[in-house]
């Protein structure tokens, strides 16, 4: 009931979102079976607007709920190969996708005017306006003469999906408007719909990367709280950027959460290959020396992979591809030294995966390469 009358009353801010997708909203499958086959490939939509509000609950704490939009469309093959008649379908699907986010919001404050937003909640998404346009070919055994059918058919969306998202996002006070840009992670209950056919299959993991315009609504704000000493946020530059959080629970240990991405490229005989791929890890770090505002460390810990907009790029026309995750370990060694309210993490990191990413490709990889990385933390003690 608390919920519903925070709700039911005005904002005291509406944002304006516009973002791009990290991952594939619909999975790109090709499968063969006994006497048949099935291949799914979709055409990926880069543009995400949406519309939201937030309303203040109590200090540093806010809901904000809203709608985002998002374009989809796939290409469907199917067909029998030794059984007569012999049938071959070949469609193209469009449709539109609603995602609803409501978030619990918490706001931390980093610098004068800059802070740090926590959020975490559910996602519902709908898809709206499905329709499929194709033609159908049987081929006789006794008569080899074609014959096509055109057809169109609208699926309605009965089960909509449901997932859990996070998001992490900055905030800078800019007099009437608060300027966030905002990374988002979605986890969601199922790869399957009601509205699209069997074979295809939703991306369960989305991520997304967002920029939103909070316009005031009223004069009363969200109150940041003082973010902890013993936390330190930050960005990891290099030929492999990325961010990182460092906590500090002993005077020479901490454990550091991090992540980095690179772009990919794998010529093969007949496309290229590439993609991006990101690489979130955890590590143990300690500081065996350390004087002043000088220290050396070293750390170890797993890392993941994933890929995103991973495609075969070939001659006349490029396709979408799926590549698997993996896990391996990964090691860092440098120093830190505080100079301008700043920490400075020069490192030299090495990872290493139980298979390259490009596993099934012609050409092959190294499974440990060596990053060369630069992190930025504010120094708060």
């Amino acid at each position: 009931m608390i919920l519903a009358g925070v709700l039911l009353a005005a904002p005291s801010a509406i944002g304006f979102t516009a973002g791009t997708p990290f991952t594939q909203m619909i999975r790109d499958t090709e499968a063969g079976y006994r006497f048949g086959f099935g291949v799914v490939d979709s055409t990926p939509r880069r543009l995400l607007p949406g519309v939201s509000g937030e309303w203040l609950v109590r200090g540093a704490w806010s809901v904000e709920a809203g709608a985002h939009y998002q374009r989809f469309g796939l290409d469907t093959r199917t067909g029998n190969s030794f059984l007569f008649p012999k049938v071959s379908t070949r469609s193209s699907t469009t449709g539109n996708a609603w995602s609803l986010p409501a978030l619990a919001r918490v706001h931390m404050a980093l610098l004068p005017r800059v802070q740090l937003v926590l959020g975490a909640g559910l996602v519902v998404r709908v898809l709206s306006q499905v329709q499929e346009r194709g033609a159908r070919t049987e081929v006789g055994f006794l008569d080899p003469t074609p014959i096509v059918t055109q057809f169109t058919s609208s699926r309605p969306d009965r089960s909509p999906a449901f997932g859990a998202a996070a998001d992490v996002a900055l905030e800078w006070d800019a007099g009437p408007l608060r300027l966030s840009p905002r990374f988002r992670l979605t986890r969601w209950d199922s790869e399957r719909s009601t509205a699209e056919p069997s074979s295809v299959r939703f991306g369960r993991n989305q991520a997304e990367v967002l920029f939103t315009a909070w316009l005031r609504t009223r004069a009363r704000q969200p109150a940041a709280r003082k973010w902890p000493d013993t936390i330190e946020p930050g960005l990891l530059t290099g030929p492999a950027p990325g961010a990182i959080v460092d906590v500090r629970f002993l005077p020479r240990w901490s454990a550091e959460g991090s992540f980095l991405t690179r772009r990919f490229e794998s010529p093969q005989p007949f496309a290229t290959y590439a993609g991006r791929e990101w690489n979130p890890a955890l590590l143990l770090k300690g500081r065996p020396w350390q004087r002043g505002r000088y220290a050396a460390s070293l750390g170890a810990g797993p890392v993941w992979r994933r890929a995103s907009n991973a495609q075969f790029r070939f001659p006349s026309f490029t396709s979408s591809a799926w590549v698997p995750g993996g896990m391996g370990v990964t090691a860092a060694a440098g120093g830190e030294f505080r100079a301008a309210r700043l920490r400075w993490r020069p490192e030299v990191r090495w990872i290493w995966f139980n298979e390259p990413i490009e596993q099934y490709l012609v050409s092959r990889r190294p499974r440990g390469r060596v990053h060369f990385t630069l992190g930025i933390t504010p120094a708060w003690r």
